[in-house]
């Protein structure tokens, strides 16, 4: 028996409300960027850069994005349900928001389920299932004062490839990854000439070979829930 499972995951920009509701499994978001409020129960939270909210089965919540002209909200979301009664008990004493004391780890583990479940190989869902269990008990170690490991090292990004802003092009895809986009607004974010773009990409990927644009479908599991990146909820 899993002593988790996930409903869906998703790492997205929020550009709607939605009005106070419940459903009867858990909902973990963790913000990257962006204002707004959460509200849970009664309480109102004015969101923060690296906020992480632990919503319960059947807890009243919503959440209301910033002003038009603000910065976009993005969140990292999975929705999840927990068999062992344990593990549920120790959940609903975590508290409904709270900052980790290592951010990182959160956004990493995340992309490694996302990234597991879009290649849907054999035995995903029980990778990612393990992710998120792992994840889910470092967050009550760290919560309840239960002893932790030390933090992980993340290695430094480069910040300029051949004169290319890397950093400005990262971000760019990281926020429209979800979207369909053409290759001149990607070469504009990084102030790169398209004349130069392939070489660049070649050098870094060691091939020759031209990028071509695709779209990649995930169908369903034939037997297992799926978790899986869309722009709503």
């Amino acid at each position: 028996m899993n002593e988790c499972s996930i409903l869906w995951c998703g790492k997205y920009h929020q550009n709607w409300e939605n009005e106070l509701h419940c459903h009867n499994y858990f909902q973990m978001v963790g913000i990257l960027s962006g204002s707004g409020t959460v509200y849970v129960d009664d309480q109102p939270y004015e969101i923060e850069k690296e906020q992480v909210f632990l919503l319960c089965p059947q807890q009243l919540h919503a959440i209301h994005c910033g002003e038009k002209n603000a910065a976009p909200l993005k969140m990292l979301d999975v929705k999840f349900t927990v068999a062992d009664p344990a593990l549920f008990e120790d959940l609903v004493r975590v508290g409904d928001m709270f900052h980790l004391q290592d951010f990182g780890w959160f956004v990493r583990f995340f992309d490694k389920i996302i990234a597991e479940s879009a290649q849907q190989r054999p035995y995903y869902y029980s990778i990612i299932s393990g992710y998120l269990l792992e994840m889910l008990v470092r967050i009550v170690r760290e919560r309840l004062g239960q002893p932790a490991a030390a933090p992980e090292e993340e290695a430094p990004r480069v910040a300029t490839f051949k004169g290319v802003d890397v950093a400005a092009l990262m971000q760019y895809i990281d926020f429209n990854y979800s979207r369909i986009i053409s290759l001149e607004p990607v070469l504009v974010a990084a102030t790169i000439v398209s004349m130069g773009v392939i070489p660049m990409v070649s050098a870094i990927r060691g091939s020759s070979r031209p990028l071509l644009p695709c779209t990649v479908m995930v169908p369903p599991p034939k037997s297992q829930p799926q978790a899986m990146v869309t722009p709503a909820l």
